[in-house]
């Protein structure tokens, strides 16, 4: 049941509710597709000003209502930006794309979210906010490891994605369908320089209930020569330990299977090998 709706102009008031207990929302995706029975007071954070996209000379700033719409739509800078957009295009369609919000997407926590993928491949960070304290920002990294920093009266108001010159990007999803929910997603992110790759990162989505990096195929890929048979040898090295969550819609043993074939593709992208 939901016992009272407010739409606070201010973020301070909206912040002082959902101390007291409300649940915020936005494009209210989430709420609508739960299981769980709702009985709460609902804040709706869209007339907070968190709809902006901002560029400076070192990061993409997305507020956290700014919709995938919105993203996709959106000139960005770099490879950043053009893979966050690739990214968007690929959840569900277009009016649904105009609801989901950045914010909601990382706060909803489900398995299947595609955009925690992407922004741990993209080292992002988010900003944090709670009545009376200052806002704090916490590396995507580290918010998706153990108990979530948002809820409880916290609020996720801004995600900051740095540029970095030369890094490039690789994305895969499979799904049965464009609009359905992913088996598996991978993406990953380095830069290459005279062959050698630096700064990797290898994520998985939808095989646990959050996006998790492959950091055992990272370390081998790092600071190495790149090439085809690294990168395989890489992923199938990881392949038999990667953590996979039972899921009704396809066996431990086919989605393993998948992602491995998703990470070396991806990992090929981002290295040029593609």
């Amino acid at each position: 049941m939901i016992r009272a709706y407010h739409q606070p102009k201010r973020l301070d008031d909206a912040l002082a509710l959902l101390k007291q207990g409300a649940l915020p929302v936005a494009g209210a995706t989430g709420l609508y597709s739960t299981r769980k029975k709702i009985d709460a007071e609902l804040c709706d954070i869209t007339d907070l000003g968190l709809g902006k996209i901002e560029v400076t000379a070192d990061a993409i700033h997305l507020g956290a209502t700014v919709t995938l719409t919105q993203l996709i739509d959106a000139d960005l800078p770099g490879e950043e930006g053009a893979f966050l957009k690739l990214v968007a295009r690929h959840i569900t369609a277009r009016p649904m794309r105009n609801a989901i919000t950045i914010g909601g997407n990382i706060a909803h926590a489900v398995f299947w979210a595609d955009m925690p993928v992407a922004l741990l491949a993209l080292d992002a960070s988010i900003e944090i906010a709670r009545a009376g304290e200052a806002a704090v920002t916490v590396a995507i990294a580290d918010a998706l490891k153990g108990s979530a920093p948002w809820g409880n009266g916290a609020l996720i108001t801004k995600v900051v994605i740095p540029l970095k010159k030369g890094r490039r990007f690789g994305y895969e999803r499979l799904s049965r369908t464009k609009n359905d929910y992913a088996y598996v997603t991978a993406a990953a992110s380095m830069s290459v320089c005279d062959g050698k790759a630096s700064d990797v990162r290898v994520v998985f989505g939808a095989l646990q209930p959050r996006a998790f990096r492959a950091t055992d195929i990272e370390s081998d890929l790092e600071g190495k020569a790149i090439s085809a048979e690294s990168i395989a040898q890489a992923v199938q090295k990881a392949a038999t330990d990667l953590p996979i969550a039972p899921n009704f819609r396809a066996s431990v043993d086919y989605r393993r299977d998948v992602a491995t074939a998703l990470a070396r593709r991806a990992i090929a992208q981002a290295a040029g090998q593609e």
